[in-house]
């Protein structure tokens, strides 16, 4: 046809008297999808906005195959054809049909290039809009994803049947679907709702009806990377703003045909040698598919304070990176899950990968920096009793003392008033080692008149727990061996871990003979473990 001797608005219209002919061009039939096929060179697939289906096997010669489809309105707008990545003769096809007010679901496939279609909508609700895309998993032929008006659908059988897939994803119309060759991911266009992405995919690459049908199965964990991002919370506070991102380390899925009891199940992560070195505690469990996330880091050594958990829950209400739980991270290598329900067992191995722009940290130098992690990790347990030590014997004797202030209290002898009051002050000398400011907390004003008294600020180093996690940190935080001066720190904190210790045994010795002197007023005394 020659767009040049049609008439517009019912005029044949001169060149010389035209200004722009081509004007309206949009509501001129145009190939709506294009598709080549990935397996051989030359077939390609072509659908129009007004229902047109055309396949080439040459790249040259086109034949319309649009006739051979069964039950589509002459006319109706092609949305998608998509060629299979696993045969050169299969291909899928969605029309569009609203603009004729037809809101049925018209999706077919064929294995003949298009001598035959068949159609392979079972499962989608028929007048719950159109489809505008099919996409076929790059390495799993029989899982299919399909979206539309009224949201996104997964076949597991190469169409025979569908069903909605949903999980958080609002209903609204998808328009595009892409499968990330490398990470696995599923990425949805949506209209309206911006762009979704269903991470790590592979239980859906790998479910089929002997997974279904299994009482506990394992999918492969996709490589987790230990990636070094950089924080600028600290420079931009509120004013940062950081969307959801995928769990940071391993993503592992796994399948439960029933519901489990929580006492029954058992996740942990494997070392290299085969060493548990972590456990997982999901807080809910679902039949099916459920999903849990490993930080890459060993379990805590200590468990962590009220504060510690505060601190915690106020960086994740703000949103961004989540913050820092476990012990120290591991190294890149091969580890393991091991998921236990009730009797069944099952295991999978991963790799966790060091982020790949690190490229001079060498396998020396990682050892070095391993070496002091690991002594640094032993100081966590030495600091974690010690401050267990102070802090029984520091809120045994608050509760004593208040105790005594009650006014049905008996009369407490004075030497054992002053043995009390001399306690408390060894307490008061011992307390930056084990406890900080809580600077999400103002001062009483004593506190504050205490501070303004003084010319000028006391430096006061920050408590052992602190110090040592700092230094963690700081070594985990760099791809290099520790500095002169790392070491130099590290020395200095187990210096200070080692008097601190003698000073808790003191303490026990003050405590003991404290207890005496109770015992023989016949006054409760305190207990320390």
């Amino acid at each position: 046809m020659d767009r040049k001797t049609l008439s517009i608005m019912g005029r044949k219209i001169e060149d010389r008297t035209i200004l722009s002919r081509n004007d309206g061009v949009a509501a001129f039939p145009t190939i709506t999808t294009l598709c080549e096929s990935p397996t051989r060179a030359g077939i390609l697939w072509a659908g129009t906005d007004d229902g047109n289906l055309k396949v080439t096997r040459d790249g040259e010669t086109w034949k319309s195959v649009v006739e051979n489809i069964p039950g589509v309105p002459k006319g109706t707008y092609v949305s998608r054809v998509l060629a299979s990545a696993f045969d050169p003769a299969t291909a899928y096809v969605a029309f569009d049909g609203h603009r004729s007010d037809d809101f049925n679901i018209y999706l077919f496939k064929t294995t003949d290039f298009g001598e035959s279609w068949k159609a392979i909508a079972k499962g989608i609700q028929k007048n719950q809009g159109t489809l505008h895309i099919i996409r076929e998993h790059p390495r799993n032929r029989d899982l299919l994803f399909a979206g539309g008006e009224f949201g996104l659908y997964c076949s597991f059988d190469r169409g025979e049947d569908w069903q909605e897939l949903k999980n958080n994803l609002p209903r609204v119309p998808v328009d595009d679907i892409a499968i990330h060759p490398r990470e696995n991911d599923l990425i949805v266009a949506t209209h309206g709702r911006s762009v979704w992405i269903l991470d790590s995919i592979y239980s859906l690459e790998q479910m089929n009806a002997k997974t279904a049908d299994s009482a506990l199965q394992a999918f492969d964990v996709r490589p987790a990377t230990m990636w070094r991002m950089a924080r600028t919370r600290d420079f931009e506070s509120h004013d940062l703003f950081i969307g959801p991102n995928p769990p940071h380390g391993a993503i592992i899925d796994f399948w439960t045909k029933a519901k489990p009891d929580l006492k029954d199940v058992k996740i942990s992560i494997l070392d290299p040698a085969g060493k548990a070195i972590a456990s997982i505690k999901p807080s809910t469990l679902e039949a099916g598919v459920n999903r849990v996330s490993w930080n890459m880091r060993v379990d805590r050594l200590a468990p962590p304070t009220p504060q510690e958990e505060a601190a915690a829950a106020r960086l994740a209400a703000a949103g961004g990176e989540p913050p820092v739980t476990g012990g120290p991270l591991v190294d890149p290598g091969d580890y393991t899950v091991e998921i236990s329900v009730a009797s069944n067992k099952v295991s999978k191995k991963f790799r966790v990968e060091e982020d790949p722009r690190i490229t001079w940290f060498s396998s020396a130098d990682r050892a070095k920096r391993r070496d002091a992690i690991n002594q640094l990790a032993d100081m966590t347990k030495q600091a974690a009793g010690l401050r267990k030590t102070f802090t029984a014997a520091d809120s045994s004797l608050t509760s004593l003392q208040n105790s005594w202030k009650r006014p049905d209290a008996p009369k407490v002898p004075d030497n054992i008033q002053q043995m009390a009051e001399s306690l408390k002050k060894t307490l008061d000398d011992m307390r930056p080692l084990f406890s900080g400011r809580n600077f999400f907390e103002p001062p009483s004003p004593e506190e504050r008149k205490a501070e303004l008294s003084k010319p000028e600020p006391e430096f006061v180093l920050p408590p052992l727990m602190q110090r040592v996690s700092a230094l963690i940190q700081a070594l985990e935080t760099f791809a290099a061996a520790p500095s002169e001066s790392q070491l130099q720190q590290i020395a200095l904190a187990k210096t200070a871990i080692t008097d601190a210790g003698r000073n808790i045994d003191k303490l026990r010795d003050e405590v003991a003979r404290f207890n005496d002197a109770m015992n023989a007023a016949k006054v409760p005394f305190v207990s320390v473990p």
